[in-house]
């Protein structure tokens, strides 16, 4: 007999992985509520303990990626703590705004101007542009194949 409470975690992290790339979608905790709540619905008796706790610290790494990615880039890309910042700020507001193309250009821009500012160095501020494209670009990569790790994790250990 099919579990319905199996086949709804199973769709539910499905969507945990989709929304880890589709933008403002919350996919990791959408995973992680997949998790919990068929964990819950089986008295607490499947998948184990360890394995709920360790598919929660996926989810967890998995959200918080998708949060430093930008800022992170930036920064190892030559960055200021100051231009990650304002770089973070820039992303929110504009993917809010024009969506995920619109924030990624954004971001781009903000971080070539602002060290252009900084430095007068316009190969400077194209490479620290650069690797806060490629970051933010990784990030979103991160989180999905993390998703899709916890996605794996359940089938593994449910069935």
């Amino acid at each position: 007999m099919v579990d319905v409470a199996l086949l709804v975690a199973v769709a539910l992290l499905i969507v945990g992985v989709v929304g880890s790339i589709v933008p403002l979608a919350p996919g990791p905790p959408i995973s992680v509520a997949a998790v919990l709540g068929y964990w819950a619905y089986s008295g607490f008796s499947e998948p184990g303990a360890i394995t709920v706790v360790g598919l929660v610290l996926v989810g967890v790494v998995a959200f918080s990626a998708d949060f430093l990615a930008s800022a992170v880039s930036a920064r190892a890309g030559g960055a200021s703590w100051g231009v990650s910042a304002v770089a973070s700020v820039v992303g929110i507001a504009l993917l809010l705004v024009t969506g995920p193309l619109g924030m990624i250009f954004g971001v781009a821009v903000a971080v070539f101007l602002l060290e252009l500012r900084r430095h007068q160095d316009v190969s400077r501020g194209l490479r620290t542009a650069a690797a806060t494209t490629v970051g933010i670009l990784g990030g979103t990569a991160v989180q999905a194949l993390l998703t899709f790790g916890m996605l794996v994790g359940f089938v593994l250990a449910v069935t």
